[in-house]
């Protein structure tokens, strides 16, 4: 079973590329500060802990589904895209929901 497949190559090396285009030449200098502006503000304490209680939830549910028969480690490559896609960009829209909690009202959660 290969690691990635093709496509997720091209995606990973075209990402590397533009990563590397946009810090290596001196004429991006701002782009350069505004990306090590951005990977501090990630680790920032409050970032930090929130992303930190999200992984070991997701841990224990993957550790739950495991015990029950429903996860393997065969989609341990598809549960970690999951993860950086769909799980961590639904974590940053949260206060979105907040602004319209009619919206939670129509997915079934109730709001006090």
């Amino acid at each position: 079973m290969d690691i990635l497949n093709s496509r997720e190559w091209a995606i990973l090396i075209w990402l590397l590329l533009a990563i590397g285009y946009f810090t290596a030449l001196p004429k991006r200098r701002p782009i350069k500060g505004s990306l090590k502006s951005l990977i501090k503000a990630f680790l920032s304490r409050h970032i930090l802990s929130v992303t930190t209680l999200m992984s070991i939830y997701v841990a224990l549910i993957i550790y739950v589904l495991f015990i029950v028969g429903v996860w393997d480690l065969s989609q341990l490559k598809t549960t970690i895209i999951w993860y950086f896609t769909v799980a961590t960009l639904s974590l940053f829209r949260l206060e979105h929901y907040k602004e319209a909690p009619h919206r939670l009202e129509q997915m079934g959660v109730r709001v006090i």
